[in-house]
């Protein structure tokens, strides 16, 4: 993926978000899980979408430094199980996320910088739940 599909831009910082989809793609040879979030928060951001990426796992259960273990981590102060969707952790939610601007972009090895009229936002992390409760926490019982 060589761009974010919304063309979104906001300020580096913290927003409340909420899952609308996500589906399973890939690039460069990885399989990927692209999380499509709405910005929930109030101001002039409100309703913008957003990109969260993660790296489609690989085997039944999530090494601890998986970006989706870390997201989850955060979201319910536990480790994973198993191996969990996007669905299972953020359905019916509203999180708080930490955003980054791409500046950049991979290709192969290399590194090139983006003209800044393509400068793009995505989420970079998954920092709390602010309102609900995901699918993974009630089905373990937890409120």
């Amino acid at each position: 993926m060589s761009g974010d599909p919304y063309g979104t831009l906001v300020p580096d910082g913290q927003y409340r978000v909420a899952l609308v989809r996500w589906e399973e793609g890939n690039a460069y040879g990885r399989g990927l899980w692209f999380g499509h979030f709405q910005i929930t928060e109030l101001g002039e951001y409100n309703g913008l979408p957003i990109l969260r990426v993660w790296n489609k796992p690989k085997r039944p259960y999530l090494p601890r430094s998986h970006n989706l273990a870390l997201d989850y981590m955060a979201l319910t102060g536990c480790y994973p199980r198993s191996a969990v969707t996007p669905d299972e952790l953020a359905k019916g939610c509203e999180l708080l996320a930490e955003t980054a601007t791409v500046k950049h972009e991979i290709r192969g090895k290399r590194r090139i910088e983006r003209p800044e009229g393509c400068w793009w936002s995505k989420i970079d992390r998954l920092i709390r739940i602010t309102a609900g409760s995901p699918p993974c926490m009630r089905s373990r019982g937890k409120r």
